[in-house]
């Protein structure tokens, strides 16, 4: 992965898991963090004297020159690492990533550069490089998202999982734990994967988990929570769970037998009793309510 983007997304604290572990290699990566943590203090009081710049150039030149460097060198190897400090600094300041995150239960509507607008639902991220989107029309999703795509070059969507291209259309990416799912409601989607490459069309829905792809077909026009309701198609119960506690900020303690029961229904995000008895009833569940975010979930004995 190239050092300056590895950069840009850990200064938004918008890495991956894998992209962390490719910072986290990175020759330079502590001298960072500490140019950082100087810098955030700094930021903080507007109080702190230039010193603080120094110091921070002291520990840097301290790693890269002998002990027995000359004093003249010593303090031009000082300065070198306060201006890379400084500039550091304004690029941390100025950073062309974009980062959104939503919080459980919460929709987050972002209008992009060129007017394409996407739609993340709860506890998702996404990000992306303004300052080279003309050229680069790409965004990286963690979670669910609803994209209503401009005309124009191509647009794509990069998960952990797999890859969207687009030219322009509507179209919902879920990507959740090995759970990889993408409805085309316009247009037509290029879905890229580890093991396949698939063009989608409007009423289609690709769907990869484990390493096995499908397409099923989909009567909605628009991904049904962005109406407030989470809608299911033979998708393990534990996943439907999963999803009531994003949209509810809730804690769910799952003790039944078979959770990869495939469950077909919905429910709504308005009222969280309405939403357990929805799902629980028709799989024969029953639940109990421990605390105001805490649900422990069982199978119902006669």
């Amino acid at each position: 992965m190239e050092e300056n983007y590895l950069i840009e997304k850990w200064l938004n604290n918008a890495l991956t898991a894998e992209e962390k572990l490719a910072f986290d290699r990175m020759e330079n990566a502590q001298a960072y963090r500490e140019i950082i943590d100087e810098a955030q203090r700094f930021e903080a009081s507007r109080q702190l004297p230039p010193l603080s710049f120094d110091s921070i150039a002291t520990r840097m030149a301290a790693k890269a020159v002998p002990e027995r460097l000359s004093f003249k060198r010593y303090y031009q190897g000082i300065a070198a690492a306060a201006i890379l400090a400084i500039g550091f600094l304004v690029f941390w300041m100025q950073s062309p990533i974009e980062s959104y995150n939503s919080a459980a239960g919460e929709q987050l509507t972002i209008n992009l550069p060129d007017a394409s607008v996407v739609t993340l639902n709860a506890k998702s991220q996404l990000t992306y490089n303004k300052d080279k989107w003309s050229e680069d029309r790409r965004l990286d999703l963690e979670g669910e998202a609803f994209f209503d795509v401009a005309k124009g070059a191509t647009f794509s969507v990069h998960t952990a999982q797999g890859v969207v291209k687009v030219l322009g259309t509507e179209f919902n990416v879920k990507e959740r734990l090995g759970w990889f799912e993408v409805s085309c409601y316009e247009g037509v989607v290029q879905v890229e994967t580890a093991t396949t490459t698939k063009k989608i069309y409007p009423g289609e829905a690709f769907r990869w988990v484990e390493g096995e792809s499908s397409i099923t077909k989909s009567v909605t026009t628009a991904p049904t929570w962005t109406k407030n309701i989470s809608s299911f198609n033979e998708v393990p119960i534990a996943e439907v769970f999963n999803d009531m506690e994003r949209q509810f900020g809730i804690q769910i303690d799952l003790k039944i037998s078979n959770p990869n029961t495939l469950f077909s229904g919905a429910f709504e995000h308005r009222n969280l009793e309405n939403a357990l008895q929805e799902i629980t009833k028709p799989l024969n569940l029953t639940y109990i309510v421990l605390t105001k975010d805490t649900v422990s979930i069982h199978d119902k004995t006669e």
